[in-house]
């Protein structure tokens, strides 16, 4: 390989683990907290996207090496198509880390009381278990992810004034997630460590390849 094919290469590791390895080592860091975290599962998706999405372009930039625009052009189309189809809605989902699916259930349970609701838990005690607030006209479905330690908050509105109940339970989630108080998970120490390997790979090809990059900026600074 070429001096510019190697930078291109090296450009295109960077690129792509780079966003993927400060994903991994913020999720370590917000799983090592002393409280939960509790972000819209829209603000997740985004970031999520942002972390992943580099990765996935990476044929449309091979593409257009191999001079295919029209190609790269219907890949990035249906990248983007895939994106705005998956992007959740803005007040439907909630996502809270550092956390594990009975203490949600119970932060839940305390939110409710705090706007003087009370919670109807299922007989389903599967993960995808769910609960209902009639008095708010509010379900609730709880999906975990223990590998991130995280659980989902997806609500199911029965009527329109449940969107405003909804907002008030967030507010209450909120508030009792301010007392809580945990200890560093496995699970967050596990990602700083996958964040950091992942940054250290393009970080071990930027510097194998220092010449080939001083060779190629030497040649434009000479253009």
């Amino acid at each position: 390989m070429d001096a510019p094919g190697q930078v291109v290469f090296v450009l295109k590791v960077i690129v792509g683990l780079g966003p993927m390895a400060i994903y991994f080592l913020v999720l370590g860091l917000v799983n090592s907290r002393s409280r939960p975290h509790l972000v819209s599962s829209r603000v997740d998706f985004v970031l999520l996207a942002i972390a992943f999405y580099p990765v996935m372009l990476w044929p449309v930039l091979t593409l257009i090496e191999k001079g295919r625009p029209t190609g790269a052009a219907l890949a990035a189309a249906g990248m983007l198509a895939a994106f705005a189809w998956l992007l959740p809605a803005r007040r439907g989902s909630w996502v809270v880390y550092h956390a594990s699916m009975p203490q949600c259930a119970r932060l839940i349970r305390q939110a409710a009381r705090r706007c003087g609701w009370q919670v109807v838990t299922s007989d389903d005690q599967r993960p995808h278990g769910r609960s209902s607030i009639p008095q708010a006209g509010l379900d609730i479905r709880l999906e975990s992810f223990p590998w991130l330690r995280n659980v989902t908050l997806h609500f199911i509105f029965r009527d329109p004034g449940s969107v405003e109940a909804a907002d008030r339970l967030v507010a209450g989630l909120f508030e009792e997630i301010k007392g809580e108080q945990l200890l560093p998970s496995p699970a967050g120490a596990s990602l700083v460590v996958i964040g950091a390997c992942l940054l250290g790979l393009p970080m071990w090809y930027l510097v194998n390849n220092m010449n080939a990059i001083v060779d190629v900026v030497a040649r434009v600074l000479r253009a």
